[in-house]
């Protein structure tokens, strides 16, 4: 029984030792984009929202690593929101939810601006861009996004939406 033990605790080791090198040299926010899509590994879609807090000063605040949206009275009081996304090969849908209430004529002027970059692919393979659909149109409170689903597509973004600004709408 020891040995079984001793040999979970060398592969458990193992396969947190990638993570290990990028505690040196990643940026808090992208280690934490970059471990969950480690953990999503089974196909699930991590989503964790980076910013979108108002602190009471001047252009909002940041509160990172919650994956809870903003409510309707906290997304009120910013213009941009941010979220690491990180999904698998298999991964085709998730939603980015701004609760900006957007009127219709923004959402048909296809607004919010979304801006995509991707952070890390899969190590060790011939990662392959994902390619990254975005509909704005559906629901004014948020933004549904389609990735084809392909061989080492999986990896991390991060997604930076701009609500437009009010003057003469």
């Amino acid at each position: 029984m020891k040995f079984k033990l001793k040999i979970g605790a060398v592969l458990l080791a193992l396969a947190l030792l990638p993570a290990a090198v990028f505690l040196i040299h990643a940026h808090p926010a992208v280690l934490i984009g970059l471990l969950m899509a480690g953990l999503g590994v089974a196909g699930t879609v991590t989503f964790t929202y980076s910013s979108f807090q108002h602190s009471g000063a001047f252009g909002g605040g940041f509160t990172g690593g919650s994956a809870v949206a903003p409510t309707a009275a906290q997304a009120a009081q910013v213009s941009a929101m941010s979220a690491l996304v990180g999904f698998t090969d298999t991964d085709t849908t998730w939603v980015f939810t701004h609760n900006w209430g957007l009127s219709a004529a923004q959402a048909a002027a296809l607004l919010p601006q979304i801006i995509i970059e991707v952070v890390s692919q899969q190590a060790g393979t011939t990662a392959v861009m994902p390619v990254i659909g975005c509909n704005v149109t559906s629901n004014t409170n948020l933004v549904t996004f389609t990735k084809t689903q392909a061989t080492y597509s999986g990896c991390t973004v991060s997604i930076w939406l701009r609500r437009a600004h009010s003057i003469g709408l």
